[in-house]
């Protein structure tokens, strides 16, 4: 006796992607930061099926104006054509960007572009490197 199973692909996406949790305390630094006129470009390493679900569940996405995906690029952090990619969307000259990921290997494999990157450990510290940088921002971080 043979039993024909169907896959659902839009519950396997979701089987697959609902393991994003949104740091809700970046929230207000990066509404700010839109706010204040400045270009937000984010670049990841992602999948299809996990930018369009956070895409849909996290709103906070859509005040980005451009985005590097791993996807989209060919290539994967900390490889450098996902930086190149990066630095065509950004729109100014890379030492007038600033770059904070959470994991370091990221970090210094964005400083040989000229980019002025940081390491990111809480949301408080981030406000603090944008206060060091001219960019003070009022946020309970």
């Amino acid at each position: 006796l043979a039993v024909e199973q169907s896959v659902d692909p839009q519950g396997l996406d979701f089987a697959v992607s609902d393991i994003f949790v949104l740091n809700s305390s970046i929230v207000p630094v990066i509404t700010a930061l839109k706010e204040r006129g400045l270009r937000l470009v984010l670049m990841s390493n992602t999948s299809i099926a996990h930018f369009e679900f956070i895409w849909k569940k996290y709103t906070i996405l859509q005040q980005f104006d451009a985005f590097t995906v791993s996807y989209e690029s060919d290539a994967i952090k900390p490889e450098h054509p996902i930086y190149e990619r990066a630095l065509s969307l950004i729109e100014c000259a890379p030492e007038e960007c600033f770059y904070t990921d959470d994991i370091a290997a990221y970090i210094e494999a964005a400083k040989p572009f000229g980019l002025d990157a940081e390491l990111f450990t809480q949301t408080a510290a981030l406000v603090e490197q944008l206060h060091t940088r001219g960019i003070r921002l009022e946020i309970n971080a």
